[in-house]
């Protein structure tokens, strides 16, 4: 049954990708990991294989992350790809950020590595690259028999995409690199302006800064009623960390591309005093 089918979930992960796993009758099992890349003590590598018992069928990495921004070195990329082939799993690749990493030199995505070919499904969007989020256009690909049940499963749950959109993301493909490097620059430049403001780590990919916001609440204060007061003094919304996996009850989420540049630097001038930037 399915139901009994784990996925493995490095976290902080994507918010809705623990729901889709439950909701198609799968386990969702969560590993502590992004933000633990580099820390003492830590091996990525024996974190995930602790996770995986027989009943193991799936490991999901986005990488550059959301939320963290992180990107899988090709060294760590290579232990992975062992680890899933050692105990046969798909590996889902989820490239939303693939176009959006601001590091010197990015390792290879992950669909193209040799050692991945035959159990790598992967999923790209027109969202974030290209900026189309309300096209809902994006495309999957994988080994062929396994593309026929996803075909199926997609004839069931969305039909199609409006096919003025598929034409759009089409031409997208075609025409629009250079408006993505553009926009990937621009990207970097909000990446490093949030950052600066608030005391973090530049991101080495995606569009978002993630951090424990602990050290800014009052006494008595947990994450919600930050945030609210977070959204009434200032007006910005963050995204609480807990959406991206249960061990970051105190962090948050915070978007540095969904307004134009003027107005995130207002957002982070009313933000840096609530963490102690002013």
């Amino acid at each position: 049954s399915d139901v009994y089918k784990r996925q493995i979930l490095p976290s902080p992960y994507w918010p809705l990708i623990r729901g889709i796993v439950a909701s198609r009758g799968g386990v969702p099992v969560e590993v502590p990991f992004w933000d633990r890349l580099g820390q003492p003590g830590f091996d990525p590598e024996a974190a995930i294989a602790r996770a995986i018992t027989d009943r193991s069928v799936a490991l999901y990495l986005n990488s550059p992350n959301n939320p963290t921004g992180r990107l899988l070195s090709d060294d760590l990329a290579a232990a992975l790809a062992r680890l899933a082939a050692r105990h046969d799993l798909w590996v889902l690749g989820d490239e939303a950020y693939e176009d959006l990493v601001y590091a010197d030199e990015a390792p290879p995505p992950l669909w193209t590595r040799a050692d991945l070919q035959g159990r790598i499904v992967t999923t790209h969007t027109f969202s974030k690259s290209y900026g189309i989020a309300g096209a809902r256009v994006g495309y999957t690909h994988g080994p062929h028999d396994l593309m026929k049940a996803v075909r199926g499963v997609q004839t069931f749950q969305v039909y199609c995409a409006p096919k003025p959109m598929q034409i759009a993301a089409a031409r997208a493909l075609r025409e629009a690199g250079g408006w993505v490097r553009q926009a990937r620059e621009a990207y970097a430049q909000a990446a490093r302006r949030a950052a600066a403001a608030l005391g973090q780590p530049v991101p080495e990919g995606s569009t978002f800064l993630f951090f424990d916001a602990a050290p800014a609440f009052e006494p008595g204060e947990d994450l919600l009623a930050f945030l609210t007061r977070v959204l009434e003094t200032t007006g910005v919304l963050l995204t609480p960390g807990v959406s991206s996996g249960a061990d970051y009850p105190t962090h948050v989420r915070l978007c540095f591309t969904s307004v134009p540049p003027e107005d995130l630097d207002r957002a982070l001038a009313l933000l840096a005093p609530i963490f102690g930037r002013a």
